[in-house]
């Protein structure tokens, strides 16, 4: 996706992880905004590595190495503590394990079996979907939105409707492929 990046050739629309409220405050009759959807994360482990660990409940995490994305100015960025906070967890040490610079190592580094990441599923989806990676959990977060903007008068340009048409039905996959691929979950929403 184009999430939150500029496109000099494509400067009818702007897909953002932000409902951007102060544009739409300030120019609000000139824009559009459509929510395409919420992403969700959740924690995940090699299968190798669980055979080794039996877990049953967060707090036997502490035997393993959480692994990090420890850029917190990235948008794509998951936290441990904020993620266990959400489930009203509170009394975890988060702060153990391994920091890496951008999410796909921290996914690279749970499918070689060298700790437990807490991943979005739009970046682990494939990794799950094949068994590469495992949910030892059925607790989800929402964290995130992706949001389509654009300006009314470039909505009926037939190059924007097509986006915004190809946008709008593979939000309806990936809302579908998620449903089947994470299976039974307990979503606990954002807010």
């Amino acid at each position: 996706m184009f999430a939150g990046k500029k496109s000099a050739q494509i400067r009818e629309i702007l897909i953002s992880e932000s409902a951007w409220e102060e544009m739409t405050c300030l120019f609000a009759p000139s824009l559009i905004q459509r929510h395409l959807f919420n992403d969700v994360i959740y924690p995940v482990i090699s299968p190798d590595l669980l055979k080794t660990r039996h877990l049953r409940s967060y707090s036997e995490l502490c035997g393993l190495r959480l692994l990090h994305d420890s850029m917190p100015q990235n948008a794509y960025s998951t936290h441990w503590r904020s993620y266990f906070a959400r489930l009203g967890l509170y009394d975890l040490n988060v702060e153990a394990g391994t920091g890496f610079s951008r999410a796909d190592l921290v996914l690279q580094a749970a499918c070689a079996g060298q700790g437990i990441a807490l991943s979005r599923h739009s970046l682990c989806a494939m990794e799950v979907s094949n068994g590469a990676l495992i949910r030892p959990f059925t607790d989800i977060v929402e964290d995130g939105q992706v949001w389509l903007t654009c300006p009314r008068n470039n909505e009926k340009r037939p190059r924007v409707q097509a986006l915004i048409n190809w946008l709008t039905q593979e939000t309806a996959r990936h809302i579908a492929e998620r449903t089947q691929i994470l299976g039974e979950y307990t979503l606990h929403k954002a807010g």
